[in-house]
């Protein structure tokens, strides 16, 4: 299943394929205003990406809901995130360790 992008203006929030809204969806930002793209994710542990190339960060929404960003995440990274087979091995290999990175959204559910 390939990642889709969702969360610009005017567009309804992202489904699963069953037609039940995606836990967090509001959490991406107009992205047609900062001129950025949200990605839902196939994984069980990452549920949504958001990559800002004039700040260089990288924004990650956790399936219980939780958003860290990443800071000064080069534009190569984040291309072969969106790319990797297996986005949570990705994650742990190559983004979690080697960036700096703060809480920037807490899931309400947990």
């Amino acid at each position: 299943m390939a990642a889709r992008p969702w969360g610009r203006a005017g567009s309804s929030p992202p489904h699963a394929r069953d037609g039940t809204r995606i836990a967090g969806a509001g959490y991406c930002p107009d992205a047609s205003s900062i001129g950025v793209e949200c990605w839902e994710i196939p994984s069980t542990v990452i549920q949504s990406i958001n990559y800002d190339p004039a700040t260089r960060t990288l924004s990650v929404w956790f399936v219980p809901g939780n958003r860290y960003d990443f800071d000064d995440v080069p534009p190569q990274a984040y291309a072969a995130f969106r790319k990797a087979s297996s986005k949570g091995r990705f994650f742990n290999a190559f983004i979690r360790d080697r960036y700096s990175y703060h809480l920037v959204e807490q899931s309400q559910s947990g």
